[in-house]
């Protein structure tokens, strides 16, 4: 889904951190999770305990990360997902009007699909309304930075050193401040949301802005849609006996007709692979 702005919605930015591979979302386990609500300037946070039954966790994938302890979870009486979580569906209700956005940096490709793993590992319904932004994909697409990780945002935006960096709470503090410069306190933020049952198109290498606005001219939204079409033409390959590459290349010369044959190559192999 596409929006111009986001001004009608109620804007939560949040972090979160989590031990595995956030490139098999099916290997992470929430500890830390912070959510700020923009409208009401509160901040619920918690420190999750990813797996009561595991004593020893898997060093952290960069070495500035937090080394996860059992006896930090301890420390900070760490409740298991499901709990925390029931608290947070409250919390956001208690202040959400309309329809709540969440913000991340790298959301679609890491804490979106990471919290969506989770709620099915603990047989949790998200709330359809809920909607997902992705800060790393907006500053992206909208201004001219040399790099676009959290810790160069921090430096170069607001002039001073991330500390306690890959913490949920500093994270997501951090993110709030830096839209909000670039914003003018949100007052100019727009671009795509997603549903939490749904892929963005950006999350297929190969797929950026702009041949993702040619999907979206088309009616096709996110990655899931893409998938059932080609299911489709799977099946009528079969049953016709033709070359399914030949009709999946028809559909996207029909999608991405001012495109170079090259570029529209590119994509059917991105979407195909």
């Amino acid at each position: 889904m596409q929006l111009e702005s986001l001004q009608q919605k109620t804007l939560f930015v949040y972090d979160l951190e989590f031990v595995g591979d956030v490139s098999n979302p099916h290997t992470c386990q929430i500890w830390d999770l912070a959510f700020y609500c923009v409208s009401t300037r509160e901040m619920f946070r918690s420190v999750v305990d990813p797996n009561p039954a595991t004593i020893y966790f898997p060093p952290p994938p960069t070495p500035e990360c937090m080394y996860l302890t059992r006896e930090f979870l301890y420390r900070h009486r760490a409740k298991t997902f499901d709990a925390v979580f029931t608290k947070l569906l409250r919390w956001v209700h208690n202040r959400t009007k309309g329809t709540p956005v969440f913000i991340s940096h790298n959301n679609f490709r890491s804490d979106k699909p990471v919290l969506m793993h989770e709620c099915t590992r603990y047989n949790i319904s998200l709330p359809p309304t809920w909607m997902f932004f992705d800060s790393l994909l907006f500053i992206r697409d909208n201004f001219a930075f040399q790099e676009y990780n959290m810790e160069y945002l921090v430096h170069t935006i607001l002039k001073t050193t991330a500390k306690n960096a890959h913490r949920a709470s500093a994270d997501t503090f951090h993110l709030h401040r830096i839209l909000s410069a670039l914003t003018n306190n949100f007052k100019t933020i727009h671009g795509e949301i997603q549903p939490f049952h749904s892929t963005s198109l950006r999350c297929v290498p190969g797929i950026g802005k702009s041949v993702q606005k040619y999907f979206f001219e088309a009616g096709i939204y996110n990655l899931e849609t893409v998938q059932y079409t080609l299911q489709h033409f799977y099946v009528q390959g079969l049953q016709l006996g033709c070359n399914v590459h030949i009709l999946i290349r028809r559909w996207l010369g029909h999608i991405l007709s001012d495109m170079p044959d090259d570029s529209r190559i590119r994509v059917h192999r991105a979407i195909t692979a």
